[in-house]
């Protein structure tokens, strides 16, 4: 079993199932996303740290988009945090999954680390050119 698997099922019955089906659209939206516990939660990598999931003291569930400043939050659903750069999307319930457009802010992240990347590339490689 693994060690998100045993996260999830320490949790109670409701916030365990959505955190279950939260984690399996995360899953299926790219077959490069990488999950593994880190800080005590699950964390999800895609061309480094890109997701993480948690809930808050009232159990209330949330998906931290580590890059959430980049995003459109085009639907309204993104919410800011203490921290600058990371963006949550709260879930109270199994249907708020496709009601919050999940699928659709998991692309914009997706997309969103792809062109970091790119940039990070570009600015290494105009680096090396210099030296």
């Amino acid at each position: 079993m693994l060690e998100v698997d045993l996260f999830i099922e320490k949790l109670p019955n409701a916030s365990a199932l959505i955190m279950h089906e939260v984690r399996k659209v995360i899953l299926q939206c790219h077959p490069q996303i990488m999950e593994s516990i880190k800080y005590k939660i699950p964390f999800y990598e895609y061309n480094g740290m890109f997701l993480y999931l948690s809930f808050t003291t009232k159990k209330r569930i949330y998906l931290g988009f580590v890059d959430g400043v980049e995003m459109s939050n085009q639907y309204g659903y993104l919410e800011h945090t203490t921290q600058k750069q990371i963006r949550h999307l709260y879930f109270d319930d199994v249907t708020d999954i496709e009601s919050k457009c999940l699928r659709e802010h998991l692309q914009e992240a997706i997309i969103c680390r792809d062109e970091k990347r790119k940039k990070t590339k570009k600015t290494f490689l105009i680096a090396n050119r210099k030296n």
